[in-house]
């Protein structure tokens, strides 16, 4: 389970159309910080993930 207090990025939005969101793993978790950093892996992942996810939504 992961706890996130993401929904500012989300909470204007959700009012107009449903949301969901994509999170990926940074080092030590950190986020919105210098020494922030993700593998590129990571990214990738999130990518195939969203790709997905958008193709089942368009094919119904």
């Amino acid at each position: 389970d992961m706890i996130s207090r993401a929904y500012h990025d989300s909470l204007f939005m959700a009012v107009v159309a449903p949301v969901a969101m994509v999170f990926i793993p940074c080092y030590r978790g950190y986020s919105h910080r210098p020494d922030e950093f993700t593998s590129i892996q990571a990214m990738e992942n999130g990518v195939q993930v969203l790709a997905h996810t958008l193709a089942a939504l368009a094919s119904g």
